[in-house]
């Protein structure tokens, strides 16, 4: 989301479900769940300080387990801190977003929530087709119009020279001189190599 913000030269918003959830967990694993309260006061405020130096009191007291917990949930209030202060700031304007649930319903729950692995083209691949089919796009016809461009490619390739020669001195001691033989089996690219072959032979 925030290199599509980048690239569309938009402002980083912090959506206020998980402005709730960091915070809920921040005062739970503090010991200090009757704090919710005023800690989201202070936020509204911009008060960062006093929300630092609660953390840090309490973090004192805890035990290691619980106090990095702390620490990793303060991080990610404070790296989204100005996007949670944008949301108060406009929070008329700012109606929210859909692009969560298009992640996980659209992406995650095709690519990796069971869990899942993909190479890098595959799931580039896997992700475009699932957001043409989302789009309504229909996957036969798609599938329909590749086949149809690849017989094109297959039956417009033109042969060299050079690749013929090759092939057939790659087959020459497994098919020996009776090439013929083999038409009834070969594909047509092949046959028709075969025949070209034979035709050139005649005439040198």
């Amino acid at each position: 989301m925030k290199r599509g913000i980048e690239l569309l030269r938009g402002t980083f918003v912090l959506d206020g479900f998980h402005f709730r959830k960091y915070v809920k967990r921040l005062c739970r694993v503090s010991g200090g769940e009757e704090k919710e309260a005023e800690i989201i006061e202070w936020i509204r405020k911009n008060q960062k300080r006093n929300v630092e130096s609660w953390v840090i009191e309490t973090g004192s007291g805890l035990e290691e387990r619980q106090k990095r917990k702390q620490e990793d949930t303060w991080r990610y209030l404070k790296r989204n801190w100005n996007g949670i202060q944008k949301r108060i700031e406009e929070n008329e304007r700012n109606i929210g977003s859909s692009t969560e649930g298009h992640v996980s319903h659209i992406l995650s729950s095709r690519m990796s929530s069971r869990p899942m692995g993909w190479s890098k083209k595959a799931a580039d691949c896997l992700c475009r087709l699932r957001i043409y089919w989302k789009n309504g796009g229909d996957i036969e016809k798609l599938l329909e119009k590749k086949e149809s461009i690849e017989r094109n490619v297959e039956e417009n390739e033109c042969l060299s020279a050079k690749e013929l020669l090759s092939w057939e001195r790659r087959n020459w001691k497994e098919n020996g001189k009776y090439l013929e033989v083999l038409q009834i089996k070969v594909s047509r690219q092949i046959k028709a190599k075969v025949e070209f072959y034979a035709a050139i032979s005649d005439i040198c």
